[in-house]
Parts: structure tokens; C-alpha cells; sequence
């Protein structure tokens, strides 16, 4: 485990963030921002700790604009489990989000696809479409993302880097969406202090869609982005976006927080077989 893990990002004037200590994140990190996940009997004693980094830039966006409308839900609902994440459609029947939102934390195997749901553009009681699941397609060693070990309390699993530098899926979905997609910047590589946006539905405001899109990439560890985004539990495998072109592109999603110090990203780039194509896996 390094020991020359960064200093808590703070708040510089002008409303930046600068990076105390350009080094490698603390190896054990709190891997649930992100997924708002519990079982029934466990729900009632959650807490939610927080991925906001000093004071909080999530802003609400218009999800009837693009490409806000393509960023949506991703909830499971099972027999004795249930989770919410988020996820960005950039195919018509393409959701990118965290591979830990897919699988079980108890036995790390892929929970059952038909209850796998994906709303695009929640507002508040409605939405913009909905497809279920058919399927996952992972990048190789994403069945180990996660958690080392199951904790009672889903929001403060802690996971390794090492354990996260695969957590990114693919989910195929049932039914096409019919909304634009968000395009994928595959080949989008790290530099310092790239701007960013990252977006999200998170669990304080799982009806809106929240974005900081104030943010910028601050180092990289273990084929992750450190990033100074502000997130929260529910917000696993929200986009992390770029400029490309005059527009937003997908880089990667996000995944783990270390409170009050960093913010993690895995990038789309580090799965080298990325594709578009909507097949399952034979």
C-alpha cells in the first residue's frame, strides 16, 4: 500500500481545487459512493457518507437537453437486494456504468439481467424511457471489481485501486432507447488538469440529475483518473465527461472516493477491447 497518499483537496480561491501532493491515492479507498446499495434489512441503519469534495458543485441539469437526457438510472431490484447506480446510453441499446453495480458484492457473480433496470432522463416521477437488461459485457478481471469482502453497511465497502482498474461494463439492454447517445472518447488518455464533467442521479437527489461541472483530472494511480469531482453514494458509474469536438464525450465513469481527498474514474481507454456493438457474450 503506498504511503505517500495526497493531502485533502481544498477549495483555492476563484473557485478551483488544488491538488496538495501529486501521488498515488491511498490504496484502500470507500468504494460505495457510489453504489446506493443495501439489502431490505440493512436499510434502515445506512449512512451515507459523502464523495463532496469542500463545498459541493453538483448542479441540477435540463434532462430534456442532450446530453443530459442520455444520462439516466441504473436499478436493480431483486428478492433480497437492491442497488442504484447510474449509467450514460451511448448506444441505443448501450449503458456504460460501473461493473460493481452489476455484480453481487457476496459472491461477485453478475446479478440476474431481467432485473436490471435503465431510466433515461428521471425527472423527478417520470422519465424519458426505460429498457430492462438482456445482458452484461465486461473488460477481463471486472468480475473481481469491488469490495474485498462483504460489509454489513453497503456504503462503506472499501476496495483497492487494484480491485477497481476493471470496474466498467457494458449493459445490453432489451429494448433500444430512442434517444441520441452520448459518443465515447475510447482513446481519451490522462492530462493534468483536464477539465471534466461528471454526472450522475446520486441518493440525495435521486430524482434529478446532478453535474459538477466544475472539475478537472488531478493525477492518475493504477490505470485509474484522480479526480476533483464531486459525487455521491448512488452515483457509481455516472459518465465522466470531456470536450471533444465542441461537444461532451464519454472518458470513463466513476467509481471509488477517498472522503475529503479524491474522487476515481476508470477510464474507457484501459478496456482495450471496448466496442459498440449491442451482442451478448456467448
Amino acid at each position: 500500500m503506498p504511503t505517500n497518499s495526497p493531502r485533502s483537496l481544498r477549495r483555492a480561491p476563484g473557485g478551483t481545487r488544488r491538488n496538495a501532493r501529486r501521488a498515488a491515492v491511498v490504496v484502500s479507498a470507500v468504494l460505495a459512493i457510489l453504489a446506493g446499495a443495501a439489502s431490505p434489512r440493512e436499510a434502515a441503519a445506512q449512512t451515507n457518507p459523502s464523495g463532496v469534495l469542500g463545498s459541493d458543485d453538483r448542479e441540477p441539469m435540463d434532462v430534456s437537453a442532450w446530453p443530459w437526457q442520455a444520462v439516466g438510472q441504473v436499478n436493480y431490484a431483486g428478492y433480497r437486494y437492491r442497488g442504484s447506480c447510474s449509467g450514460a446510453l451511448i448506444g441505443p441499446r448501450l449503458v456504460l456504468t460501473a461493473a460493481h453495480c452489476l455484480i453481487a458484492p457476496w459472491d461477485k457473480k453478475p446479478l440476474p439481467p431481467h432485473d436490471m433496470h435503465f431510466l433515461a432522463g428521471v425527472d423527478k416521477a417520470r422519465y424519458a424511457a426505460h429498457s430492462v437488461a438482456l445482458c452484461y459485457r465486461f473488460p477481463p478481471g471486472a468480475e473481481k471489481s469491488g469490495p474485498d469482502r462483504y460489509l454489513p453497511d453497503m456504503h462503506v465497502q472499501r476496495s483497492s485501486v487494484e480491485n477497481s482498474a476493471n470496474d466498467i461494463a457494458l449493459i445490453v439492454l432489451k429494448d433500444p432507447i430512442p434517444l441520441k447517445p452520448i459518443p465515447v472518447a475510447a482513446d481519451a488518455v490522462y492530462e493534468d488538469r483536464r477539465p471534466l464533467v461528471h454526472a450522475a442521479y446520486p441518493a440525495d437527489r435521486r430524482q434529478r440529475l446532478m453535474a459538477d461541472r466544475t472539475c478537472m483530472a488531478t493525477s492518475q494511480t493504477g490505470g485509474l483518473w484522480v479526480t476533483s469531482c464531486d459525487t455521491y453514494p448512488a452515483s457509481s458509474g455516472g459518465p465522466v465527461l470531456i470536450e471533444r469536438d465542441g461537444s461532451l464525450a464519454v472518458a470513463g465513469v466513476m467509481v471509488l472516493y477517498v472522503p475529503e481527498v479524491a474522487t476515481l474514474a476508470v477510464p474507457v481507454s484501459g478496456w482495450k477491447d471496448f466496442s459498440l456493438t449491442a451482442e451478448c457474450p456467448k
